[in-house]
């Protein structure tokens, strides 16, 4: 039995509770359907502690029947991995509801000259749309929010695979255009993510009131994600030659040559980028940059697998 060597370890390291250790080793050896909650002399269940990444706070929820907070958990149903079963209440009794909120400015339809099909834009839609694979996995509720000058397009939180399909049809008709939406515009979002739900947050993080955003969110006592991405002509520079650049927002144009620019340019971005990085690390927003060029699961992997990265 799974449960047993658990037990007999748990026994040697906490001898003063042997007592109780017996009785639940008596109840696995003497009653094989005790995983089952029709064993009336008793039967195992899980549970979950489920605890912040600060150690400081604990979800609980609230049993009717008993009037009381208990960590999440419940019957085993027949499955002798207790801890499969802890796992799976802890999910099934504490779903979250994941936001994405991609930015639809101008400009996230930036794309490198070696593969103009491929746009900022087109890699934080399918980012989303891995986010929403993850989250059904889980269990989860997930919605977006596209943020654009014009509008707020807004999807509230559903579970399965009918809102997957939703979300793939709406995001495909979609253009990146316009500048980053003001306060006012993005009024709405306040009303509609809830106090515990997790925000993941798919930009370029060049404009400043996306930035301002998830910071106030993230204070605001929500968990927060976030999600750079960027392109490979900002990475590299590679430009040779003279060239006219143009920013995608403001439409102010800067023409110069390239190799004169690019020690000049890459110094400037890497020092922005570090300073975005150490902004986003005090209000507490963990982050991932996703270049053109690599992996679409790389921040993914990042984010949500304990910092590995897919080989």
């Amino acid at each position: 039995m799974l449960l047993l060597p658990l037990l007999n370890a748990y026994r040697e390291d906490h001898p003063d509770e042997r007592d109780v250790i017996e009785r639940f080793v008596a109840l696995l050896t003497e009653h094989p359907d005790c995983y089952s909650r029709h064993c009336w002399a008793g039967h195992i269940t899980g549970s979950a502690w489920i605890v912040d990444p600060a150690g400081e706070r604990v979800l609980l929820t609230h049993h009717r029947k008993l009037d009381r907070w208990l960590q999440p958990g419940g019957h085993s149903d027949g499955d002798p991995d207790t801890r499969a079963v802890a796992v799976r209440e802890a999910e099934e009794e504490s779903p979250v509801a994941v936001w994405m909120l991609l930015d639809g400015s101008a400009s996230m339809a930036q794309a490198d000259r070696a593969t103009p099909d491929w746009s900022r834009f087109d890699a934080a839609r399918l980012l989303c749309l891995c986010i929403a694979e993850l989250a059904m996995t889980q269990g989860d509720r997930f919605g977006w929010m596209i943020l654009q000058e014009s509008a707020l397009g807004v999807a509230d939180p559903r579970a399965g695979r009918a809102q997957a399909g939703r979300m793939q049809v709406e995001l495909s008709r979609l253009d990146a255009a316009g500048a980053f939406p003001d306060d006012t515009t993005l009024a709405p979002l306040w009303q509609r993510i809830g106090r515990h739900d997790l925000v993941l947050f798919v930009s370029d993080g060049f404009d400043e009131g996306g930035i301002a955003l998830i910071e106030r969110l993230a204070k605001a006592g929500r968990e927060v994600l976030a999600i750079q991405v960027l392109t490979v002509e900002e990475r590299d520079f590679p430009f040779d030659g003279g060239f006219r650049f143009r920013d995608q927002e403001s439409g102010a144009e800067l023409v110069s040559d390239g190799v004169a620019l690019r020690e000049t340019f890459l110094s400037r971005f890497g020092a922005a980028q570090t300073a975005l990085s150490a902004r986003l690390d005090k209000a507490g927003i963990r982050h991932a940059t996703y270049v053109l060029d690599e992996p679409i699961d790389r921040p993914l992997h990042v984010l949500f697998g304990r910092g590995a990265e897919p080989k």
